[in-house]
């Protein structure tokens, strides 16, 4: 879960080919596609508006996996397939060490003016938990809302448990990032 160098791509699919096999990790399975905040664990939200950003764009930002790809994360896939039940690893880097993470995909709302995607930790794992991403078309623009629950699923993380929860907010402020960045520099290339 935890190395000083990036994981390789044959490394990440061994990780993959593991924790895909598992079962999630946590019982409130869906709990971030309904807003639901179980007990027993940490609770983020964070909500951007986009002026001016089709909902299109918004989908396609998040069906990409843009958010992680800025964040600089090392996914295997490199873009997972948007389904439910679709398995993914990737290594990600924070705090000048790489953590890796097994999941799946868990649930994908695709509503008229309302698209996500959320995923559930798998073993192998630092943490146990849900979180999603979702884009809803608003007058004039766009909003990107990532949530999460979430608690440690190992030693370390349980022992920095304020620490985790800090890097949990950078890394998720990294993904959103991504997402602003990917529908505002469509924009410009047009």
């Amino acid at each position: 879960m935890y190395r000083i160098m990036a994981p390789s791509q044959t490394r990440l699919a061994g990780l993959l080919e593991r924790g895909a096999l598992g079962d999630l990790t946590y019982h409130e399975v869906g709990g971030t596609i309904y807003g639901e905040k179980p007990r027993g664990y940490h609770h983020l939200t964070i909500r951007t508006l986009v002026p001016g950003a089709s909902f299109e764009e918004g989908k396609h930002a998040i069906s990409t996996w843009r958010g992680h790809h800025h964040a600089g994360a090392e996914m295997v896939p490199s873009v997972p397939s948007v389904k439910l039940g679709t398995s993914m690893a990737f290594g990600i880097r924070a705090l000048g060490v790489w953590f890796t993470a097994v999941c799946r995909i868990v649930g994908v709302v695709d509503e008229d003016g309302l698209y996500g995607i959320a995923y559930g930790t798998l073993p192998h794992h630092p943490e146990r938990g849900e979180e999603i991403f979702l884009v809803r078309r608003m007058n004039g623009g766009i909003e990107f809302e990532i949530r999460s629950f979430s608690r440690p699923n190992s030693p370390i993380v349980r022992m920095f448990g304020p620490i985790a929860h800090a890097l949990q907010r950078r890394l998720v402020t990294r993904y959103m990032h991504g997402l602003v960045e990917a529908v505002t520099t469509s924009r410009h290339r047009d």
